[in-house]
């Protein structure tokens, strides 16, 4: 219990100042944002080269500009420029094949012709200075991380919950707090529980709040018991007779008051979640398990082949000690395994990691 309570601290220590990191990162971001609607006449599309090292100026790619007129120019991230393939129907294989080969002129001809075709009635781009981080469709209903955070920190300090862990990725933001309870699952197996808000203001990730596991010895973490989910969708921007324009903060202040009133309401449910996960989680912890089957459950829902075989070499692995993994075999070492492994990769990597690593436990609220 002694080295329990030692490495409980440590973790509430470091996590004040990252979560606090965080939600600057956020505001700073939620700042600069601009949210723009843009007709396709007004939308451009410019290829910079990039050259093969050496003598010979051989072209190995090109990146992406969108340029939209008297507004500027916008480089994409990774998740808008699959948003952008995605919402024009050209597979990004395809794409990305005409950057390789340097045929800018007929992918930019190909881009302009589909958002043309696909893309009639507006987008709507949410850029961050040069950057343009949301592709998105005009029925993208437009709420802001930065004050529904707010409202979910404060509210989680209310109910007991310290900080532990925040992350700003290229499109997703999370928030995890934890209550500094030691819960003994089984004989020196100790445990907190989590809860975690995250949300992309860039398309493609609801607003959803979930109640986790860390196991604190080692600091694996599985998170995705859903309290609260609410996607992005809302109605349909009127541009009227407009080419483009700079959408106010003003026109969506309410929807986002709405779910922080949301997040707030299921924040003071959290007791009754924990205490079901508790009666529940002792019988599934030792549940036998074919790793094998595990092994291929976990690729059919999306998990890549090389993550998931690290998932079932760490498992059968025999370790000294009780630090990376629980030593007993079954459902809550095979968790720990996922979890484990999500401590290794970039954190939207890690983020769905750790969500499977609570799926595979099958807890069940209803």
């Amino acid at each position: 219990m002694t080295g329990a309570k030692e490495k409980l601290q440590s973790i509430i220590d470091a996590g004040t100042s990252n979560v606090e990191d965080t939600l600057m990162d956020i505001e700073a971001e939620f700042n600069s944002r601009k949210d723009i609607m843009v007709k396709p006449a007004m939308i451009n599309y410019d290829i910079l080269p990039r050259y093969k090292e050496g003598e010979r100026q051989e072209i190995s790619g090109g990146d992406l500009l969108i340029k939209v007129k008297d507004i500027g120019d916008f480089e994409l991230t990774d998740h808008s420029e699959q948003q952008m393939y995605d919402r024009l129907a050209i597979p990004r294989a395809y794409g990305d094949k005409l950057l390789k080969l340097g045929e800018f002129a007929l992918l930019e001809n190909n881009l302009d012709t589909m958002t043309h075709r696909m893309a009639e009635d507006g987008l709507l781009f949410r850029t961050v200075n040069k950057k343009l981080k949301g592709w998105l469709s005009p029925s993208f209903k437009r709420m802001d991380a930065s004050p529904i955070f707010e409202e979910f920190v404060h509210g989680a300090l209310r109910m007991g919950f310290v900080p532990m862990v925040g992350h700003n990725t290229s499109y997703r933001y999370q928030i995890t707090m934890l209550m500094p309870e030691l819960f003994e699952l089984v004989h020196d197996e100790y445990i907190v529980f989590t809860l975690t808000i995250t949300t992309g203001d860039y398309g493609g990730v609801a607003n959803s709040m979930h109640l986790g596991i860390l196991r604190v010895i080692c600091t694996n973490l599985a998170t995705g018991i859903e309290m609260l989910r609410k996607v992005h969708l809302g109605r349909r921007f009127d541009m009227e007779d407009k080419d483009s324009m700079i959408l106010s903060q003003q026109t969506h202040e309410l929807d986002t008051k709405t779910v922080a009133s949301a997040i707030k309401d299921m924040i003071n449910t959290t007791p009754n979640y924990i205490d079901a996960v508790k009666k529940q989680l002792p019988a599934l912890a030792g549940k036998p398990i074919s790793v094998k089957e595990a092994l291929a459950t976990l690729k059919r829902r999306g998990i890549g082949k090389d993550i998931a075989e690290q998932v079932a070499t760490l498992y059968q692995v025999q370790t000294a000690g009780a630090q990376i993994l629980p030593q007993a075999p079954g459902l809550w070492r095979w968790s720990n395994a996922i979890s484990a492994i999500a401590q290794s990769h970039k954190p939207d990597i890690r983020i769905d990691l750790e969500r499977e690593a609570m799926n595979v436990l099958g807890i069940s609220l209803n």
